[in-house]
């Protein structure tokens, strides 16, 4: 398979995958596909030594993920005591890193967006040594519950604040889209009014100058006699003269046709430029909310 074809397999699979959507919304295009995704088979299943090296990570690094929820997500085949992935296994434990690395994001982060509830808290691994006595255990586990509750809030109310800023964007876009029909018709409609003149401008040269041609042509004939050449007319001067006056004509009439066209123009892009800004705000909201963890009161407000 080609590289190209290598590459665009992958980002037609994973288009629709949250990992991946996440990364192009924090502009990290450039650093999806690598030379060395690339060069991976689509049809081999490699070890966790080997996927280290497609993608520059030490193997226990790798495995750490295999112990947390993100396990779901990435669907190794485990054969035996070892791990084998596929390039769909290998590519979403790259976009993983590149997001922890580039977005700070961490397994929460990841498994919120993934829409993974986790499974284990901190405290968990408490409920596993012998405790002193009843009371401590009673203690424990109370904070474990407030925690895994806390925790549960909190991921919902991110989850329902960034939908809410999302759609606010979807339609923040569609308005943008609408102001770039608007501003292509008038674009088309600036360049209709220069061709109507310009064929205007030919048809009306061509005929004044065939009236004219005509006119000349009978007062030299009239004043040198019957046997005066009419080629003696000068064609080539009344040509320009009646060019000269036309194109100045052709130049007024368009003019005022397209300064208003152009206005609206200019209304528009403006107008379009402020939704843009809108939608920058938004997107700003999104990433606080995600490298903040929390949702900050403040940041609905800026």
């Amino acid at each position: 398979m080609e590289v190209f074809d290598a590459g665009n397999k992958l980002i037609q699979e994973f288009k629709d995958d949250s990992l991946y959507k996440m990364a192009l919304f924090y502009k990290l295009e450039e650093l999806i596909i690598t030379d060395k995704l690339l060069s991976i088979s689509f049809t081999s299943n490699y070890s966790t030594n080997e996927v280290g090296k497609i993608i520059d990570r030490a193997d226990s690094t790798i495995r750490n993920h295999f112990r947390s929820d993100l396990i779901n997500y990435i669907k190794p085949e485990k054969v035996g005591k070892y791990y084998r992935l596929d390039y769909k296994s290998i590519f979403r434990l790259h976009l993983i890193f590149l997001l922890m690395d580039n977005a700070g994001k961490t397994t929460l982060d990841l498994l919120v967006e993934l829409g993974i509830e986790a499974t284990s808290s901190p405290l968990e691994g408490k409920r596993l040594r012998k405790f002193q006595n009843a009371a401590e255990e009673k203690q424990i586990n109370r904070q474990i519950d407030n925690e895994n509750l806390a925790s549960k809030v909190d991921v919902l109310e991110r989850k329902y604040v960034i939908q809410e800023i999302m759609l606010n964007i979807l339609k923040y876009e569609k308005d943008i889209s609408e102001y770039d029909r608007k501003i292509d018709k008038q674009l088309n409609a600036i360049e209709s009014v220069k061709n109507e003149a310009y064929i205007k401008y030919l048809e009306e040269k061509q005929s004044r100058l065939l009236i004219s041609s005509l006119d000349k042509s009978r007062q030299k004939s009239s004043f040198l006699g019957i046997f005066k050449k009419q080629e003696e007319v000068d064609v080539e001067g009344i040509s320009k003269d009646i060019a000269t006056k036309l194109k100045s004509k052709m130049k007024e009439q368009m003019s005022m046709k397209i300064k208003d066209l152009t206005a609206d123009i200019d209304f528009m892009e403006k107008a379009r430029n402020e939704i843009f800004t809108k939608v920058e705000i938004e997107k700003e909201k999104v990433r606080k909310i995600q490298i903040e963890g929390v949702v900050n009161e403040q940041v609905l407000l800026d």
